[in-house]
């Protein structure tokens, strides 16, 4: 068991280790997104952490350094792991809860709907991605074009371009041209990635109709990476008669980590606390959906 406190629970969020409040407690497992890390999702796991929640962060297979470590990993491996960590946090918890944000949602969405668990939590599902519709050619892109420069036309004078590189190179002097040179030559990713990404959002789509957990989808109106209609797709087709769809208006895609953060860990928690309170009581629809909005 790991020893609560702030420094503890911070580092073994980005580490991936589990942290454990309290025996037999209530487990959230927490699944980061494509190319990311664990430490996307620290600051909201230290929140439920700190509320008594034990919490396991697993790094997906292939991540945690840099993109390029992701060539000839299929999305059954990143599945693979996010199974693995529900099976850990199951040996230490009754109960266990899924909370997958962007890719890590779409995981999510495929733990809900094959093992018997607690409830969901899915922050900017990634079924749709603006500008999305190539990622369905990346299956024949990949012998042709193996490697995908994200930043070769970035402007890096861009407050949320500079920001996404620092999250990842902290020492990183942007403003150094032959740094940001280099930047723009050597960030790539595999295109055969960017394929199991669409692999992923296949399957997961077509296990929607057999989801019936308690269901919170979270998703930002400014989200430039993901389709907001995701989440009405996801709020839609789910059969969970408890659900609920919570849009941030101010967010882009971090949720977790935006303008609204500190509102996005209070819904997590109060969400889980009504769950974790009530769970065996009749099931409730709730939801602020607006289909006429996007």
């Amino acid at each position: 068991m790991i020893a609560m406190n702030n420094t503890t629970s911070s580092a073994a969020m980005q580490s991936g280790t589990p942290v454990f409040t309290q025996p037999g407690s209530v487990g959230v497992l927490l699944l980061h997104g494509y190319s990311g890390s664990p430490a996307e999702l620290q600051p909201l796991g230290q929140t439920l952490a700190e509320a008594g929640y034990n919490i396991h962060a697993p790094l997906l297979a292939g991540h945690g350094s840099t993109p390029d470590a992701l060539f000839g990993v299929r999305w059954e491996d990143w599945q693979r792991s996010a199974e693995d960590g529900l099976q850990y946090l199951r040996t230490m918890c009754p109960r266990v809860f899924i909370c997958g944000f962007s890719a890590g949602g779409l995981l999510a969405l495929r733990l809900a709907a094959r093992e018997p668990v607690a409830g969901m939590i899915t922050l900017a599902p990634a079924l749709r991605l603006r500008g999305g519709g190539l990622l369905r050619l990346a299956g024949l892109l990949q012998y042709v074009m193996p490697w995908y420069y994200p930043l070769a036309r970035a402007n890096f004078n861009n407050p949320a371009v500079r920001a996404a590189v620092l999250e990842r190179a902290p020492e990183a002097k942007l403003d150094d041209p032959a740094v940001v040179a280099a930047i723009r030559r050597e960030a790539k990713v595999p295109v055969g990635s960017l394929y199991q990404l669409y692999r992923l959002q296949r399957a997961a789509q077509r296990d929607l109709p057999h989801i019936d957990v308690p269901t919170l989808i979270m998703q930002g109106r400014r989200d430039q990476t993901v389709d907001p209609r995701s989440a009405e797709l996801v709020y839609r087709t789910i059969r969970s008669a408890d659900k609920q769809l919570r849009w941030f208006e101010q967010s882009g895609h971090q949720l977790p980590k935006e303008a609204e953060r500190t509102e996005v860990w209070a819904t997590a928690l109060a969400w889980l606390n009504a769950h974790t309170s009530v769970a065996e009581t009749t099931p409730h629809r709730d939801s602020d959906i607006d289909p006429s909005r996007e």
